[in-house]
């Protein structure tokens, strides 16, 4: 959706694509260079696409206080494929020191009581609550609650049907319908080569955060090098079978809620024998 967006001659996107402003300790936090972020627009519907927005609790309200009622677009993915995702990623670029999914879940309680415990990576909080951030009903209903237009899309709707899903897109943002090109695969989840090397080479960069030399900005450059290195030598991940099916049964109540806010039918982000129970009465 941001490539798309990016195409489209009447939109402008920032580049980076998640300057993460109006989230704690993450990216771009300085109002002034976040605002530099936009001088391109040059007149144009100007956005950008911070993931973490949705579950950062800070976000909505912060998003409107400093820009006002401006147009919501919400992209949302199935919660047990999301988290395993979002785990795999923190894993392999060495924010999660944690080198197993179940071990991860478990300490996310402990995590969300204690965030100085995971301070140290400087990485939002939301980004280690694997479970917790996929629990979509009270993040939409936030957002419905402080915007007045907020769009929620699926991401089967962009595989399934790309350019329908953009030309509403484009509706609900009051601009004109633009040719997209087919989604590819992207973000492929890998497990690093060595793992404790990613801590390491991230600790690292880390380190060097603080310093604008030309000598710490190539030292910087090459260990994120490093760290692309060591997950391209690593190897695919898949969620292990018997955790997707808790994490499915753990999402139920909430997926439900979730269709109810957005009118869609979820059925099949559902357990096995709750979608077959779900008839198309049910359906939203």
């Amino acid at each position: 959706m941001y490539r798309w967006l990016s195409d489209h001659p009447g939109v402008f996107m920032t580049e980076p694509k998640e300057p993460g402003y109006f989230v704690d300790r993450f990216g771009v936090s300085d109002a002034v260079e976040y605002e530099k972020l936009f001088e391109g627009a040059g007149g144009r519907l100007a956005g950008e696409a911070t993931t973490m927005y949705l579950a950062s609790p800070e976000s909505p309200e912060r998003i409107r206080s400093a820009v006002g009622d401006v147009p919501i677009l919400v992209l949302l993915r199935d919660p047990v494929a999301r988290a395993f995702s979002l785990y795999t990623w923190m894993h392999q670029n060495g924010w999660e020191p944690i080198g197993d999914f179940d071990a991860a879940l478990e300490a996310e309680p402990g995590r969300a009581a204690r965030p100085e415990s995971i301070a140290r990576y400087k990485q939002c909080l939301c980004d280690y609550l694997y479970f917790g951030s996929g629990l979509y009903s009270r993040q939409i209903a936030t957002y419905q609650a402080l915007f007045s237009s907020v769009h929620v899309l699926l991401l089967e709707d962009l595989y399934g049907d790309p350019q329908g899903s953009f030309d509403r897109t484009c509706d609900f943002l009051g601009i004109p319908r633009h040719p997209v090109r087919r989604p590819g695969r992207s973000n492929v989840g890998r497990r690093p080569r060595s793992p404790r090397l990613q801590l390491v080479t991230r600790r690292a960069i880390l380190a060097c955060e603080d310093g604008t030399s030309a000598a710490g900005r190539l030292a910087k450059s090459a260990l994120w090098q490093v760290v692309r290195v060591n997950v391209r030598m690593g190897r695919e991940v898949q969620i292990p079978p018997g955790t997707a099916a808790r994490l499915r049964e753990a999402y139920a109540e909430d997926i439900g809620r979730t269709a109810e806010l957005i009118g869609r039918d979820l059925s099949g982000w559902l357990p096995g024998e709750r979608r077959a129970a779900t008839s198309p009465a049910d359906a939203h």
